[in-house]
């Protein structure tokens, strides 16, 4: 069974984080969390990694700072959190997702950090309006120099490849037949999109099953987070993610790439 769950904003009193992650896990198995100021103390951080643990969260993952590799003031803050967290749990497996933005200088400190654990590191492609194919192979050169993986956001890729108006089999077929892209693909972040943006909720925007779900399904156990706006979980969220699933079967057998 694939691991799908949502990006949560978590409440930041301690007794509600229980009482939103002992709900939420009666539905998914996965979640995001982003790391914002509110969650870097140690109180915060050693609740989350308990409830994860108590109700059976698969491989959670953390949305550190989006410029940590390259701001010398998010690494910083972005030290103390991975710091701490290792302090706390060492050997729970935890993928630790920032963005990738070209023509920065990377900092290889923090990704050492982390390699030197059982957490992973990911870059996560963002959207960009030019030269997608330049900004696919600098995030693989990058990823590869820092020893990082990748979290694959088919969001951001499709209205990248719409904003540059390239062909959309064609940039899905590159990464597809690249054997490096099926080895380093750890997460998937899943928002449908406009002409206007991305994290529209599945289904209210342009994606096409027929071609995206066979893409998806090169992955078969990485996990996948919803990143929708989804007001309520335990109903339309659970529709979400059950039209997903359906969508993923109807199209697991073909092979368009």
């Amino acid at each position: 069974m694939r691991n799908i769950g949502y990006r949560i904003r978590l409440p930041t009193k301690l007794n509600e984080q229980e009482e939103f992650i002992s709900r939420y896990s009666c539905y998914f198995n996965t979640f995001e969390v982003k790391v914002k100021d509110n969650i870097i103390c140690t109180s915060c951080i050693k609740n989350i990694v308990m409830l994860t643990k108590r109700y059976l969260i698969t491989v959670p993952s953390f949305h550190i700072i989006k410029d940590a590799l390259y701001n010398q003031i998010s690494l910083e803050k972005s030290k103390i959190f991975i710091k701490t967290l290792k302090e706390i749990e060492s050997d729970l497996p935890i993928f630790l997702v920032t963005h990738y933005l070209p023509k920065k200088v990377y900092n290889s400190e923090l990704s050492k950090e982390i390699n030197n654990s059982n957490f992973i590191l990911a870059l996560e492609n963002i959207e960009v309006n030019e030269d997608i194919l330049d900004y696919l192979d600098g995030l693989k050169c990058t990823a590869t120099i820092l020893g990082a993986k990748v979290c694959l956001d088919i969001g951001h890729l499709l209205f990248s490849i719409s904003k540059c108006k390239e062909n959309e089999t064609q940039i899905l077929g590159k990464i597809a037949n690249d054997t490096w892209w099926k080895e380093n693909v750890v997460e998937i972040h899943l928002h449908d999109f406009d002409l206007q943006g991305c994290h529209l909720n599945i289904g209210k925007g342009n994606i096409d099953f027929r071609l995206i779900a066979p893409f998806i399904n090169l992955f078969p156990n990485v996990s996948i987070i919803l990143e929708t706006t989804i007001d309520d979980l335990s109903v339309q969220g659970i529709a979400e993610v059950e039209t997903l699933i359906e969508e993923l079967a109807k199209y697991d057998n073909m092979r368009n790439f």
